[in-house]
Formats: C-alpha cells, structure tokens, sequence
C-alpha cells in the first residue's frame, strides 16, 4: 500500500471519528441539559404549589371558622325572630365581644343561642350575654350551660334581662362560697325555686339557704327538694298552728309567710332548747320527713345562714371581678390571643363574604344541573360509565406500551454503545486499507483477534525456528 493510501486512510478514520465524537458529545449535553431542565421546572413548580398553599391556608382556615360564628349567629336570628338590624347589631357584639373577651366570636353565639332559647329578645341579649361570660369564667362552667342556668334563674324568680349582672354576681357568689357547683346550685334552685318565689323569697335568700345546706353536704336535688317542702310545710295551716304553739310565727299580719331565714332563726332557737330525740321527732313533724333534712341543718345552723345572707348582700361586681382574675394568667392570656386571632380570621372571611358567596352560589347551581342532567339522561350516563370502563383499560394497555417503550430505549442504549465500537473498528480498518464494509470490517476483526490469539507475538515469533512457527 503506498503512503498517499494511508494518508488517505488515516484521514478517513480521523474524520470519521471525529464527527462521531462530536455527535456523541452534543447528544450528552442536549440530555444533561433537558435533565436540568427538567429538574429546574419540577423544583420551582414543587415550590409554587407550596407557596400559593401557605398563601391560601389562612384564607380557607379563615373561610372554615367564619362559617362556624355566622351559622350560630343566624341560628341565635332564627330562634329569636331578629329582623335585619337586630340580627347585624347582635353580630357586631358578638364579634366585639369575640376580639376582646377570653371566648371566641363563636362561643359568643352559642351563648346567644342559649339565651335566645329562653325567650331572651335580641336587645336583651346584648344587655345580657356579657355578664353571662362573666358567669361561665368565673365558675369554671361552660358558656351554653352557664346562659341556661342564668336564664332559667332569671324566669324562674321574675327578673328582667338587664338584671342579669346582680343574678351572675349572685349566682358566682354562692357556687364559689359554698360546697358546690354552679351545676349543683341550678338543680337545688329549679326545685326550690318557684316555692321560694310563691313565698315571697327572692334569688340571694334562696341560694344563701341553699349554700348552707350545701356546707351540710346536702346539695343539688336533694337540697333542692327539702327546702321546697319547708315552704310547702309553713304555708300549711296545721303546721302554722304547731309553731304557734311553740312561740313561732310563720306570717306576717297580711297573711304573707314571712322569710325564710326569719323563720329557721326562730325555729332554731326552738329546737336548740329541746334534747336530741326530742328535736328529730319535732323536725320531722314540722317539716316532714322529705324536709326535715332541709329543716334540721339551718335549724341547727341559723348563724351560719344569717353570716351568708349578709355576705351575698355586697356582691355587686363579684362576676366580673372573679372572671377578670381568672384570665389573668398564662391560660387567660393564651385564651385571649386565640380569640383575637379568631376575631382576625373572621374580618378576614367577611371581607371576602362579598365574593366567594357569588361563586359558591354559581358553583352549586352548575352542579345541581349536572345532577338535573344526570336524572334525565340516565341512559346516556350509563354509556359514559362503560366509556369510563374503556378509558381505564387503554389507559391499561398504554402503561405495558410504556414499559415497552423503556424497554426499547434501554435497547437503544445498547445500540449506541454497539455503534461506538463499531465506529471504532470502521476507523481501524479504514487506517490499515482493510475493507470498509461493515460486515467485511467485523470479519476481519474476529480472524485478527483469532490469530492474535493463536500466533505468538511478532517479538517472540522471530526467536522461535519458522517450522515451529508453522507447526504451530
């Protein structure tokens, strides 16, 4: 082969590989370039999806709470038959109430509704919603319970709503000053009650008794019920007749039974005089068996009653005063930024009301027409199901076409590794003036791999004798 062949053939190879290379390269970074790409646009879109999520979550938790407040508003409108401007008037308190109170707009409302229950209009609910906070915080009760109790107080001894803060400051007092609860208080007082207020009694005479059978171990019901037949007893002529007997007067010169401490002081004094057998006998007696209960303990504790009568007559403020003490600590103040925030969230939502209302309202009537539609093509829905059942099985045999196609990418893969050392061989052969032809070229590697095999190395073949050589 003469030097302007090889030349030639060299060239050939150096250019082939040359290009080939440069193709090669261009396609790695084409790749890597798509890959950052890719990598790029999947980390900013991974990063907007969670940014516009933070940015909505104040909105939908905002959405969510208002929807709570405004549902119990609209309930406390409904159960009081508020018009318009009564309706908003109630809501800017309960809001007011819900920025600057230890309880939220919405526990507002409930209470609201408890009132509205008991027959409270709208106007006295406002007068009266605050002291009935005040009267759920200072006793440790919860706020709808705590407006039942206070309501059903205030009917059972005639009170007007704006009367509420002296029933709350009652009320506060003789469940913090006596053995019980404000719970315990209520259920002595719903059976006592309309008796205590038949006889003339007013709310602070009857709780104060209540309170001292209370310190008795006598509360609730059972306290209750006692005192109730003490009044049922004194109004009884044959029992009046008793006590007369005995220097006890139980009316007044009109006729009216005179109150109830008055009374127990007088019977006491009575009974403190008499030996033990003698005095149980005499209870039992004067005020039956179901009462004597009541009759013993303040007959037996008349300066204990009278010491808690005066102490419930200076109680003006107590509500406010224990509620106030109350939130003064680590929970009031963490009770009161939940509420602000709250009162922030739902400013929040009404200030968006004007907006999402048309929307959502537009987003139910084009759901309720595709509901219409529905009904009135069910024929045609059926269609649509089986069309579904079609949709998931190409989506089925797509996926296997996938998984091919990885497949044969992998096998491309392979190819373009087989290309590069094809390419190499091709540029061998071109550089030694072997044939160019692909199939030729790969021939003539195997039979020189082969012979290289077989042949020892030209270094060593000069040292061994040629008939060997042969031989071999």
């Amino acid at each position: 082969m003469s030097l302007s062949s090889n030349i030639r053939a060299g060239a050939a190879y150096v250019e082939v590989t040359a290009e080939t290379s440069k193709l090669q390269r261009n396609q790695s970074v084409a790749q890597e370039q798509l890959k950052n790409f890719g990598r790029s646009s999947d980390s900013i879109g991974k990063d907007l999806l969670m940014l516009s999520g933070a940015m909505a979550l104040p909105f939908v938790l905002a959405v969510k709470g208002f929807t709570g407040f405004d549902d119990q508003m609209r309930l406390a409108k409904a159960v009081t038959k508020a018009t318009a401007s009564e309706f908003e008037s109630m809501t800017k308190v309960a809001e007011k109430l819900g920025r600057e109170t230890s309880f939220t707009a919405k526990e507002v409302a409930d209470g609201m509704v408890s009132l509205g229950r008991m027959g409270f209009s709208p106007k006295e609910i406002e007068e009266a919603i605050q002291p009935t906070l005040d009267l759920a915080r200072a006793t440790g009760t919860e706020l709808g319970e705590a407006a039942d109790i206070a309501a059903n107080s205030m009917r059972i001894f005639g009170i007007e709503a704006g009367r509420m803060s002296e029933v709350a400051d009652v009320l506060t007092a003789t469940a913090n000053g006596s053995a019980q609860t404000l719970t315990d208080l209520f259920e002595a007082l719903k059976m006592a009650g309309p008796q205590a207020k038949a006889a003339g009694e007013n709310i602070r005479d009857t709780s104060a008794a209540l309170g001292i059978l209370a310190n008795m171990g006598i509360k609730g019901s059972l306290a209750g019920t006692a005192l109730r037949k003490s009044y049922s007893q004194f109004a009884s002529v044959k029992v009046q007749d008793q006590l007369k007997a005995v220097g006890v007067e139980t009316v007044d010169a009109n006729g009216d039974l005179r109150k109830m401490a008055d009374i127990m002081a007088d019977i006491g004094k009575v009974m403190a005089a008499m030996p033990s057998a003698d005095k149980i006998a005499f209870a039992e007696e004067i005020f039956d068996i179901r009462g004597s209960l009541a009759g013993l303990s303040l007959g037996g504790n008349v300066k204990e009653l009278e010491a808690f009568i005066a102490k419930l007559q200076d109680i003006g403020g107590t509500a406010r005063a224990t509620a106030k003490e109350m939130d003064d600590g680590l929970g009031g103040s963490f009770r009161q930024l939940m509420s602000a925030v709250e009162g922030a969230m739902n400013a929040i939502a009404k200030a968006m009301e004007g907006t999402l209302k048309p929307l959502v309202d537009k987003l139910t009537a084009a759901t309720l027409a595709v509901v219409e539609w529905i009904e009135a093509n069910a024929g045609t829905v059926t269609a649509l199901a089986a069309a579904v059942a079609g949709t998931a099985a190409l989506g089925v045999a797509l996926i296997v076409v996938g998984t091919a196609a990885k497949a044969m990418a992998a096998g491309l893969a392979v190819a373009q590794t087989t290309l590069k050392a094809f390419t190499f061989l091709q540029g061998l052969c071109v550089a030694r003036g072997h044939p160019k032809s692909p199939r030729a070229c790969a021939h003539y590697a195997r039979t020189r791999e082969t012979n290289q095999k077989k042949v020892p190395h030209y270094a060593e073949r000069d040292r061994i004798p040629r008939r060997k050589v042969a031989q071999t």
